[in-house]
């Protein structure tokens, strides 16, 4: 019974010491999923609400840099694509119709349905689709109103304010 007891003890702290070394920072997350290092912004604002089984939620960022660094790393990159934002992306953002002719509310909002993310003339975005349809042209925004479930990351880059806005959704 004591061996047994100590086998499981010994289960339980292997199984809490690999579980926390795991653990990655806001910033590395964000700078994963878009491939280029984040450690030189500040993150100003940080949510994320995916959990449970199925890891279903939303993530949302915004990031402030001091300097151009940010910029330089994007301006050549071609995951990278400089403004105007397609029509279904402009939906996703600021709300609208989609080529369905469907309404939308912004999907990246505040608790009072505002969008989180301002009007921006100058800058660059980062889509990848991420839905499990779509494996073709994962830049390729055309089919996002057309599923059940949405799984995609979009980063919007402010050149004026030297923000970066962060979001990924998984439904």
């Amino acid at each position: 019974m004591k061996k047994a007891f100590i086998f499981l003890i010994a289960i339980f702290l292997l199984c809490n010491l690999v579980s926390c070394s795991g653990t990655a920072t806001n910033q590395e997350i964000i700078s994963n999923e878009l491939g280029i290092d984040i450690a030189s912004g500040n993150i100003e604002t940080y949510t994320d609400t995916h959990g449970g089984f199925h890891g279903d939620g939303e993530t949302y960022s915004k990031i402030t840099f001091s300097d151009d660094s940010f910029y330089n790393e994007i301006k050549n990159n071609t995951d990278w694509s400089p403004f105007p934002l397609t029509p279904n992306l402009t939906v996703v953002v600021y709300g609208g119709t989609d080529p369905n002719g469907d309404s939308w509310e912004s999907f990246i909002k505040d608790e009072n349905d505002n969008p989180l993310i301002p009007e921006i003339s100058n800058g660059y975005y980062f889509f990848i689709d991420r839905h499990s349809d779509f494996k073709n042209n994962k830049k390729d925004d055309s089919k996002i109103f057309d599923r059940h479930s949405m799984n995609f990351t979009l980063a919007i880059y402010d050149i004026t304010s030297k923000t970066l806005y962060f979001y990924a959704i998984d439904t």
